[in-house]
């Protein structure tokens, strides 16, 4: 089944790729309910420190 999810989810994901420079929104997931969310803009993009990772 999770073949299935993550086959399913690959398909429609876009991959995004910033570069040192960029300005992007972040969401903060510190809050009890994660409908409650919150986002933090703009922030600049310092470092790529991996494939997903960036300060």
């Amino acid at each position: 089944m999770q073949t299935k999810r993550k086959v399913w989810y690959d398909r429609k994901a876009i991959k995004r790729e910033f570069s040192e420079g960029d300005l992007v929104l972040v969401v903060l997931m510190s809050k009890p309910n994660k409908l409650a969310v919150e986002w933090k803009s703009p922030w600049k993009i310092e470092n790529k420190l991996s494939e997903t990772n960036y300060v």
